[in-house]
C-alpha cells in the first residue's frame, strides 16, 4: 500500500480545489459574490433551464488553514 493513499488524498483535493476556484475569467463572470464572511464566501448564478425556468444555485467556498505532517516513510 506505501504512499499510495497519499496519490489519492491529492488527487481528490486537487478535484475540489478546481471547483472552487473562482479565479477563472469564465467562472468569475457566471457567479456573483452575495455574501461573506472571513473566509467565507457565497455565491450565486443565474442559470436558464430549457422551460425559461430561471434556477440561481448557490456555491459556498470556505477557506481552511491546515498544517499537514508526513504520515509515510
Amino acid at each position: 500500500m506505501g504512499c499510495f493513499v497519499i496519490y489519492q488524498i491529492n488527487r481528490v483535493v486537487s478535484e475540489h480545489i478546481s471547483h472552487a476556484d473562482m479565479t477563472a475569467s469564465d467562472v468569475a463572470n457566471t457567479w456573483t459574490l452575495i455574501a461573506s464572511d472571513g473566509d467565507m464566501k457565497v455565491y450565486k448564478s443565474e442559470v436558464e433551464d430549457t422551460g425559461a425556468v430561471v434556477q440561481h444555485p448557490l456555491k459556498a467556498v470556505h477557506t481552511v488553514k491546515v498544517r499537514l505532517f508526513p504520515v509515510c516513510y
